[in-house]
């Protein structure tokens, strides 16, 4: 075999492992076949990359709407049970109108991308965009700013998943 002939098969199978390899499954496919890192479209959201969102998948085991005594909204509320990991997180799906045309219930399998909320042991993940098998919707959310009890409030530092609280007095003098 000459020099040339075993360059020229360098080339073809290099060609081929390129192609082999972008037409496997992405590394976030679970073991079901049910896939976390990738939209309705089959590519990863430009969004999703830049807000750094983190995802999370799992089975509806309970709803609950609630709502907030500042505002005349009610959110709904669900615990998910994940598959890899066996837990149970409860997750803010957001403004239960903005939600009237989806189909949740519980035993549903869902998909959700937002950011985990850590306020001391308690512990929520605010969803900012759903999949169910309906279809994926993106879900609107007012400023991450909350007025809690006693004249603080608690805004969450996305990237280090703190809570940050300031007293309004302190608002006032700046």
């Amino acid at each position: 075999m000459t020099r040339r002939s075993r360059v020229a098969r360098f080339w073809l199978y290099g060609i081929a492992a390129v192609v082999l390899f972008a037409m496997l499954p992405p590394v976030g496919m679970a073991d079901d076949g049910f896939d976390v890192s990738t939209n309705r479209l089959g590519r990863q959201s430009d969004l999703q990359r830049e807000q750094g969102l983190q995802k999370l998948m799992g089975t509806i085991k309970k709803t609950e709407k609630v709502g907030a005594e500042d505002r005349d909204q009610q959110n709904l509320i669900v615990q998910l049970k994940t598959q890899k990991q066996e837990k149970t997180i409860t997750v803010d799906l957001g403004n239960v109108e903005q939600l009237k045309d989806m189909d949740i219930q519980v035993g549903n399998r869902i998909i959700v991308w937002g950011r985990l909320v850590i306020d001391g042991d308690n512990h929520l993940f605010r969803a900012h965009r759903l999949w169910i098998a309906g279809g994926t919707i993106d879900i609107e959310r007012p400023e991450m700013s909350n007025r809690r009890a006693g004249g603080l409030r608690s805004s969450v530092e996305s990237r280090q998943n703190r809570i940050v609280e300031e007293s309004e007095d302190n608002d006032r003098k700046r």
